[in-house]
């Protein structure tokens, strides 16, 4: 290089300590630089180092690549699409949720909003949140697991203020209340968990849900958490007195079905339908062993399946017996997979008294296959009796989510209050699941998503901010689609005002 004299005073000033200047032609470059003593010259050495960048009038000009590096860390990518909807469909919710817990509905709305789009875990609520556009538009929320045990246990413990949020929705003419059992604890803490039988027979200590349901508006209404060895009509009776509802129906499950229970209800007077077990002697199996279908009070068709029914009188009950022929089919064919499995195993005792079971099913029982039957005093028809009895299925199966959900928070439910406040949480996430289920009835979209569909699509709608300006990213041809048929309407740009 020439001599300093000839390099602009613009130049020299952007050389500090440990950096060189380098020309080329009439360009001026910045690099790093160091010695080292080299023994065998006996003397310092010097080792350029790391390019800085190109020195111009107006300051150093870095590297592209340094360019880039700086460029991606000023894009943030969050989810926006699922969020924005829900907070759209769900404006009255989150309104409530302000009107009742007014230093709370914060961390409310969002915690059962990511239980429901992300189906996380307290630990990872944080994550999801800082990458979620609800960090955005519901700015501050306290995410920590050291602040939501103790918050949790706070919301548990005002049963009267969640009771009054949730009679906001008691709306309607006709409800369903239905036992959502077996959510199961290992906490010592939690005295309403006590030791009953799952679906295995194990005992394990668990808790029960009356869950009400408001049938014409399709969506849970009020919840009551119930000691886990409570299997009788008494809490659900106590349920609903509390509520004073008139047009409300329990559905059951067939652990429910006992003349003592049957009694209750009728006392209670509170109208009930209840599974039979296939064995039960008050199921008349003799038009279904005769075969003639002329003999059945008729056939409707529930969700493109024909389904066959008879009913008979007892006392003010109805017996309603159902008979699913595709059902009978599915039954049949793994009756007989079964059968085939086991007989190419070795010959047991135990192996031959399934076989012989399995075949007394399909051959002197078959009768039996692919029918459901009830007893009720609801009053209403065969096919009304079948949708309510497949609403309950529905419910439950959603409500599995947020089980599992619970089943990954138990560390953080260390008493009855904070399992209420986590119970709570899954209700609101439940009230949005059915939100999103309603819009799909609305739009008669029902048969082409579920709601796990419209969550995973939306979700796929990202917005960029880039250097503080926000832009959507492009939208996934799936997604387009099913936001046009959900006549969901984005913005030209993304909503960032924090509310």
């Amino acid at each position: 290089m020439d001599s300093s004299k000839k390099i602009p005073d613009w130049v020299l000033v952007q050389r500090k300590k440990g950096t060189e200047i380098h020309r080329r032609g009439d360009n001026f470059y910045l690099c790093k630089v160091s010695s080292v003593w080299d023994n065998k010259l006996k003397r310092s050495r010097k080792i350029t180092g790391e390019y800085l960048g190109k020195i111009t009038k107006e300051g150093i000009v870095p590297p592209k690549q340094k360019q880039l590096l700086a460029a991606f860390k000023q894009v943030t990518v969050k989810e926006y699409g699922a969020s924005s909807y829900l907070r759209a469909i769900a404006a009255d919710i989150e309104e409530s949720l302000k009107r009742h817990y007014p230093q709370e509905y914060k961390e409310l709305f969002v915690l059962s909003a990511l239980r429901l789009l992300e189906q996380t875990p307290l630990k990872r609520f944080g994550f999801y949140y800082q990458n979620s556009h609800l960090s955005e538009v519901l700015p501050d929320v306290r995410t920590s697991t050291k602040f939501l045990g103790p918050f949790l246990r706070d919301i548990g413990s005002r049963r009267k203020v969640m009771a009054a949020y949730m009679k906001e929705f008691l709306v309607g003419s006709e409800f369903a209340a239905i036992d959502l059992s077996e959510i199961f604890t290992y906490s010592e803490g939690v005295n309403a968990a006590m030791l009953g039988h799952n679906h295995k027979g194990e005992y394990i200590p668990q808790i029960n849900l009356a869950l009400v349901f408001s049938l014409d508006k399709t969506q849970p209404g009020f919840f009551r958490m119930i000691p886990g060895s409570i299997r009788d009509v008494s809490s659900v009776v106590a349920t609903v007195l509390e509520l004073n509802l008139k047009g409300i129906v329990f559905i059951g499950d067939k652990g429910f079905n006992s003349e003592k229970n049957a009694k209750a209800f009728s006392a209670g007077k509170l109208k009930y339908i209840l599974p039979l077990k296939r064995n039960s002697t008050l199921i008349d199996y003799d038009i279904l062993k005769r075969g003639s279908r002329k003999e059945f009070d008729g056939v409707f068709q529930f969700d493109k399946r024909h389904i066959w029914h008879y009913t008979q009188k007892r006392g003010k009950e109805q017996i309603i017996t159902f008979l699913d022929e595709k059902l009978k089919a599915e039954e049949t064919s793994t009756l007989i997979y079964a059968i085939n499995q086991l007989q190419k195993k070795d010959e047991t005792a135990e192996n031959t008294k399934k076989i012989e079971g399995y075949q007394s099913r399909v051959y002197e029982k078959d009768y039996m296959l692919g029918t459901i039957a009830v007893r009720t005093t609801c009053g209403k028809s065969a096919q009304e009796v079948y949708g309510l009895l497949k609403s309950r299925m529905d419910i439950e199966k959603a409500f599995d989510i947020f089980k599992n959900i619970l089943e990954s928070d138990k560390n953080y439910m260390r008493d009855d209050k904070q399992l209420e406040g986590f119970l709570f949480v899954s209700f609101i996430a439940l009230q949005f699941y059915y939100r999103i289920y309603g819009k799909l009835i609305e739009k008669e979209l029902l048969n082409y998503y579920s709601v796990p569909d419209v969550i995973e699509y939306l979700k796929r709608v990202h917005v960029l901010k880039i250097r503080g300006e926000t832009q959507f990213a492009e939208i996934p041809k799936k997604s387009r689609k099913l936001i046009e048929k959900l006549e969901y309407l984005l913005p030209e740009e993304p909503i960032t005002k924090k509310g």
